[in-house]
């Protein structure tokens, strides 16, 4: 029996005595309230009798009275004399009936027998005053009917008193019987009360005291960190559902700290990736900047000691500018993946040539083919559409995947296979790129576009990398709304395999060949330019570019001086950095485009941020990021300027 079963049946057990208790009282006091009104009514009787028979015996009297004067004096009654004892003789009858009212069973056959006997008596006393002036009546004859009638009545009338009498008494006992049972159960319901109470208080007790040892032992096991114990659940009351509440706790707890250990396992990994990131990281820098620093004061010794070599100088500079190159990449690529971590990451959707781009990233690659001894090659789609998505994020995706072929590719085969896919809806524009390189077990492809990780920490030391080139791949891809997967066997090779939705069919891409160079249209009138920038390195370099193009431009190295040179010589082109001192770039343009002589003069920004989106919200004209690609600024600025070609 569970707790709440026992309350209520504590409950219940003292309600019904409670009842009982009530119950009895009720009774007792209507018990006692027929027998008061018997005994009353017996009380009233005998008063009632009494005065009736003196009444009975008056009345004889006169009887005998009259009946002696009638037949010694022969006297006469008046009238009123006649009527008045008629009338007697009937408040007689009346008080009987009125008798009659106060019997009870017990004494109804007396009253019965009293009004018969009297029913007799009462038409001989009125005949007798009825007749009692005639002449020939003779009153004396009826005398013993009379005496006769009489004493039957008073002997009734006697046994009905007699009757009362013990009626009264018996009432009287009844009463005080009734009031000692009901003293009596009283008292009996009363002890039972308490004593079922106090038996039921110590079952409860009891049973609640064995529950909470119960709880108070699970409590301190579990405290102690026993979460595998659960409270043993006995019934289904209050105490079971704490005890219930209890176990799903510390379940809830056990998986709780079941997570935290996981989470803080992956998150030591995390820690231990990041660690071997910022190792692979820190080499991947100084790596490229020692060739830099090396190059640089081999470049600067030669110089020095007069000892030039125009073709050695040429191939010390071009490593120096591929190491800048790939100091770039490496630093961009940190910079994209924290972007992405944040959710600071745009597409900017255009359209645009994808076997084009490919071809290019080919050409681009190709070097690098060429040092591991791998031949690279392109399989084109000649019905591939245009495709309107990131551009630079889809060269990007297949920079590093060819990359990553070429790094874990020796002497092998490298292909990038376009191919056009119709049966799906929508379209998809499918794009492969295939080694027979090293490739990867099971265990590595599963973590394989992790970021900050290798597949093992030889594949870093053997070959290098950040680690973060294919978690980029995959992050670039599901920003543009594409997918990447990969397969791949040990000693066999890998495919990346990159998906993104095409463009309606219709519209199809210009087929190029990998070595065709657009070349922009060449301006035959001088164009003016001004350049603001704060940095004397970047408009050096900017000067020498605008000098080997043969632009007339103007140069400011603050805000301030910008706006003047603006409004004094209406350049056709402004070419302007962001991040400046006192003014910045961003002020620089609000105060143009207020100006209604300048507001509509074309600007470039050249700048180290990744602002395009703010750049589009004020109409500026293109979006370079440092180091400035010069053949696109060149192209750029004839995309402005078409009027002067």
């Amino acid at each position: 029996m569970n707790l709440r079963q026992r309350l209520t049946l504590s409950t219940l057990t003292v309600l019904i005595l409670f009842i009982i208790n009530a119950g009895m009282v009720f009774w007792s006091k209507e018990i006692r309230s027929e027998s008061i009104f018997e005994l009353r009514q017996a009380v009233s009787g005998q008063f009632q009798a009494a005065t009736i028979q003196q009444n009975l015996i008056n009345l004889r009297k006169a009887v005998l009275l009259l009946s002696s004067l009638r037949s010694t004096l022969n006297e006469m009654l008046t009238s009123q004399e006649t009527n008045q004892a008629l009338r007697e003789i009937n408040h007689l009858e009346r008080q009987l009936q009125t008798l009659g009212k106060t019997v009870s069973f017990d004494t109804m056959d007396h009253f019965s027998r009293l009004n018969y006997e009297f029913g007799i008596l009462k038409p001989l006393w009125s005949n007798f005053y009825h007749r009692y002036n005639e002449a020939d009546y003779l009153h004396y004859r009826e005398g013993d009917d009379r005496e006769q009638a009489y004493v039957s009545t008073m002997q009734e009338l006697k046994k009905l008193e007699t009757a009362l009498i013990k009626s009264a008494d018996k009432q009287s006992m009844n009463i005080n019987k009734l009031e000692d049972w009901t003293s009596l159960i009283t008292a009996v319901v009363l002890l039972l009360s308490i004593t079922l109470s106090i038996a039921m208080g110590l079952s409860v007790l009891r049973f609640t005291n064995n529950s909470l040892r119960t709880l108070k032992k699970g409590a301190n096991l579990l405290g102690g960190g026993e979460l595998d114990y659960r409270i043993p659940v006995t019934s289904n009351d209050e105490l079971g559902e704490v005890a219930k509440a209890f176990n799903t706790m510390s379940a809830k707890l056990q998986n709780a700290i079941t997570e935290v250990r996981r989470a803080k396992e992956s998150a030591d990994k995390a820690s231990e990736a990041k660690s071997d990131f910022l190792a692979n990281m820190s080499h991947e820098l100084r790596t490229p900047l020692n060739a830099i620093i090396g190059y640089t004061e081999i470049l600067i010794e030669d110089i020095e000691l007069d000892d030039l070599d125009p073709e050695s100088q040429l191939q010390d500079l071009k490593k120096v500018l591929d190491a800048g190159r790939h100091l770039l990449t490496q630093i961009n690529d940190v910079l994209d993946f924290s972007k992405i971590e944040t959710g600071k990451m745009t597409v900017y959707n255009e359209e645009f040539d994808s076997q084009r781009i490919l071809q290019d990233v080919i050409a681009t690659i190709s070097p690098l083919a060429k040092k591991s001894e791998n031949e690279l090659s392109f399989i084109g789609c000649p019905d591939m559409p245009v495709l309107i998505n990131d551009v630079t994020k889809f060269r990007q995706i297949f920079f590093n995947l060819l990359s990553n072929a070429c790094k874990f590719t020796k002497n092998g085969q490298i292909t990038l296979h376009c191919e056009y896919d119709r049966t799906t809806s929508p379209a998809i524009a499918r794009f492969s790129v295939t080694d027979n390189g090293i490739g990867m077990n099971t265990e590595n492809l599963e973590r394989v576009f992790e970021a900050f990780v290798q597949a093992d920490s030889s594949t870093t030391r053997r070959y290098g990398g950040t680690g973060l080139g294919l978690s980029l791949c995959k992050q670039y891809s599901q920003l543009m709304g594409g997918r990447i997967e990969v397969n791949s066997r040990v000693n066999t090779g890998t495919t990346f395999c990159v998906e993104f939705p095409a463009a309606p069919l219709g519209k199809m891409a210009p087929q190029a060949l990998p070595n065709d160079v657009v070349s922009p249209p060449e301006l035959t009138q001088q164009v003016n330019i001004l350049v603001i920038d704060d940095d004397p390195v970047a408009l050096a370099l900017t000067k020498r570019y605008l000098h080997r193009q043969e632009y007339r431009f103007f140069m400011a190295s603050t805000g301030k001086e910008g706006l003047s040179l603006a409004e004094k010589y209406h350049p056709d082109v402004i070419l302007l950095d962001l991040m400046m001192p006192e003014i910045d770039g961003w002020a620089v343009l609000s105060s143009l485009k207020k100006n209604s002589s300048t507001q509509n003069i074309p600007v470039i920004v050249l700048t180290m941020l990744d602002e395009s989106e703010l750049g589009d919200a004020i109409d500026i004209k293109g979006y370079l990021r440092k180091p400035i690609d010069w053949i696109q600024l060149e192209n750029l600025i004839h995309d402005i300027l078409p009027d002067q070609g």
